[in-house]
């Protein structure tokens, strides 16, 4: 996992921040951290990355105990599966393109390990960005107590 995450601004200023929780945000932010240049090959072949965190793992990472994981996890599966990006332009002409992506279409939570996919349509917002973009520390991001 990296410790800095950089973010093609059009991610960040999607509509889909603005809905998540913490707790969901975080999560995504932790796979988030977890995509790596190696996974361009994942984008070129249509595949999502797969993610297992132990619910201790998870509890240290968002900075909570191993039983709230263990409340929590199946309801905010089912919320976070639901998010997705959203990027809409207007043309010059008037006319509308938008992008809409399913963020995470898995979840899994078996004998205390939670198991999750990153869509790959999402890794181009986090790869190889030049221009456009923003670059935070994730340990701080961890801090926070709200998605604002």
């Amino acid at each position: 996992m990296q410790d800095k995450i950089r973010q093609s601004n059009h991610l960040i200023e999607s509509p889909y921040a603005q809905e998540f929780t913490a707790y969901e945000i975080k999560l995504f932010e932790i796979s988030a951290a977890g995509v790596t240049l190696e996974d361009l090959n994942l984008f070129k072949n249509h595949s999502n990355k797969r993610f297992k965190l132990t619910t201790n793992q998870l509890a240290q990472l968002l900075n909570t105990s191993v039983s709230s994981i263990s409340h929590e996890i199946e309801k905010t599966a089912m919320k976070i599966m639901k998010k997705f990006m959203h990027m809409r332009k207007i043309l010059a002409d008037g006319s509308v393109e938008f992008t809409m992506i399913n963020i995470i279409p898995f979840a899994q939570y078996q004998k205390g390990v939670f198991e999750f996919d990153l869509n790959y349509m999402v890794f181009p917002y986090l790869l190889e960005i030049n221009s456009n973009f923003t670059e935070y520390e994730l340990k701080f991001l961890l801090c926070l107590s709200s998605a604002y």
